[in-house]
């Protein structure tokens, strides 16, 4: 939860190396987003699994960019073998 966000299709969110733009809140204060199955590289580079571990989220809009805050992502391949 936060506040700010905006109610039109202005907000980004930057997950990690992820940026999803145009996403409008209902009640300025929450979000949501629907991250990819996979990052894409950019360049030649195939896109990626996301890997376990936490990341910076981070979202902005024309009233400004909101504090980082912290995510963890559990990739859908720990504990397989």
């Amino acid at each position: 939860m936060g506040a700010g966000f905006l109610m039109a299709p202005t907000n980004t969110v930057v997950i990690g190396p992820v940026r999803v733009t145009q996403i409008a809140s209902k009640d300025g204060s929450s979000l949501r987003v629907s991250l990819p199955d996979r990052i894409v590289s950019g360049g030649e580079a195939p896109p990626s699994d996301w890997s376990s571990g936490k990341y910076p989220i981070v979202v902005s809009n024309s009233s400004g960019q909101s504090d980082t805050a912290w995510i963890r992502i559990k990739s859908r391949m720990s504990g397989r073998p």
